[in-house]
C-alpha cells in the first residue's frame, strides 16, 4: 500500500510539473492510471489526502480559476466553482532550488567539470554530471568584480565533446580580459566568417553555451554561440580590454533561449487562446508586446529552434500567424513528433 502512494504522489507530481497550465481534476483521474482505477467518491477522497500530502512535504500545489487565471487559496471559495473550472498548478519557482550563490571561480570549475567527461567509457559520469547539472543550474549573480565570467541558466546541460576544450579558453580569455579571433559558422548565410571580439560573458542557456562578446567587425556587443566557434585564438600579444561599466550582464542572463542568438531578429505573431493568456505571460516574459484589445501577441526571435520547440509544446495554447515559414517549421515539428508516437 505504502508503494501505491509513493507512486501515486510521484505521478501526481510529475504531471503538475509537465504542465505549464492548471490541470482540471477530471483532466487529472483521466491521465493517471491509479486515479483511473477508484470509484468517483474514493477518487475525491484520495485526491484530496494527496493533495495536503504533498503541501505538507513542502510542494507548492496551487489552485487557480481556469476561466480567470486567479488563484484560489481559500477552501470556501474552491468550494464554490465546480471541479471542471479549477485547476492544479505546481509554481515552478517555488518548487525548485533558489539560485546558488557562488563565486566566479567556483562557477568556472562548474562549467568545466559539466562539460565532460566525453568518453564512452565515462557515460555513466557523463549522466551523473547532467543530473547535477539540471540540479544546481541558474545564473551567476552579479557583484563588483572587474569582470563577468560564467553564467548558468535554469535546465542547463552539459554540452557536445567538441566545445569542451574552445570553452576552457574562452573562460580563460574571459577572465583574464584577452582578445580573440576565430571562424565562426553563420547558419543565415552558411558559411564562415573570420571575427575578432572582446569576450565579456559565457552563458550557459537551455542546454546551450552562448558567448556575449564585443564584436570588431561588426562594432557592437553580439551573441556568437560557442558550437559554432573553430579555430580560436586567444590574442595575448595585444594588449588587454576591460568591459565596459555600463555592460549589463543581467540583461543577458535573463533573457528567454529563443532571444539568444546571433543573427537576423525575426518578430513573431502568436494568436493566444484567451482563457490562456494570463499563463502565456508568465512564459513569454515581459519583452512581449500584447495588442491591446486583442487575442495577439508579438516577440522578436534571434535563435528560431528553441523558440519552435516552445511553440510545437505549447500548440493547445498558442498558434503561429506571422511569419509563414516559422508557422510552416513548428508543423513540421508537431508532424514528427506525431510520427514518433505513431511508430
Amino acid at each position: 500500500m505504502a508503494q501505491q502512494k509513493t507512486e501515486r504522489l510521484l505521478e501526481l507530481v510529475s504531471l503538475l510539473l509537465k504542465h505549464r497550465r492548471p490541470v482540471p481534476k477530471p483532466e487529472i483521474r483521466r491521465l493517471l492510471p491509479h486515479y483511473q482505477r477508484l470509484s468517483g467518491p474514493s477518487f475525491d477522497r484520495t485526491f484530496e489526502r494527496d493533495k495536503r500530502e504533498l503541501r505538507s512535504l513542502g510542494v507548492p500545489l496551487k489552485v487557480y480559476s481556469i476561466e480567470s487565471g486567479e488563484e484560489v487559496d481559500n477552501p470556501a471559495r474552491a468550494a464554490k466553482y465546480e471541479a471542471q473550472e479549477l485547476g492544479y498548478l505546481i509554481d515552478h519557482q517555488e518548487y525548485y532550488l533558489p539560485r546558488l550563490d557562488l563565486a566566479s571561480e567556483e562557477w568556472a570549475v562548474i562549467s568545466l567539470v559539466c562539460a565532460g567527461p566525453q568518453s564512452p567509457a565515462a557515460k555513466d559520469q557523463a549522466k551523473a554530471l547532467a543530473s547535477l547539472a539540471q540540479k544546481i543550474g541558474c545564473q551567476k549573480p552579479g557583484g563588483n568584480e572587474r569582470r563577468s565570467e560564467i553564467g548558468l541558466s535554469a535546465n542547463a546541460r552539459p554540452e557536445a565533446a567538441a566545445e569542451a576544450k574552445v570553452l576552457g579558453r574562452l573562460q580563460q580569455a574571459v577572465k583574464e580580459g584577452v582578445s580573440i579571433r576565430f571562424s565562426y559558422h553563420s547558419i543565415q548565410r552558411d558559411a564562415k566568417d573570420q571575427r575578432q571580439a572582446d569576450p565579456y560573458l559565457l552563458i550557459y542557456n537551455a542546454g546551450v553555451w552562448y558567448l556575449i562578446a564585443y564584436c570588431h567587425k561588426r562594432k557592437e556587443v553580439r551573441t556568437f554561440k560557442v558550437s559554432r566557434i573553430q579555430e580560436l585564438k586567444l590574442l595575448n600579444g595585444q594588449p588587454r580590454f576591460n568591459v565596459p561599466k555600463d555592460f549589463d550582464k543581467t540583461k543577458y542572463l535573463g533573457r528567454k533561449a529563443w532571444e539568444m542568438g546571433g543573427g537576423l531578429v525575426v518578430p513573431i505573431t502568436l494568436k493566444v487562446k484567451p482563457e490562456s493568456a494570463w499563463l502565456i505571460k508568465k512564459e513569454l516574459g515581459p519583452q512581449a508586446a500584447w495588442n491591446k484589445g486583442t487575442d495577439r501577441v508579438t516577440i522578436t526571435v534571434s535563435n528560431p529552434d528553441p523558440f519552435i520547440r516552445w511553440a510545437a509544446a505549447h500548440c493547445d495554447q498558442v498558434r503561429v500567424e506571422q511569419p509563414e515559414e516559422m508557422a510552416r517549421q513548428v508543423k513540421v515539428r508537431l508532424q514528427q513528433v506525431l510520427k514518433i508516437y505513431q511508430n
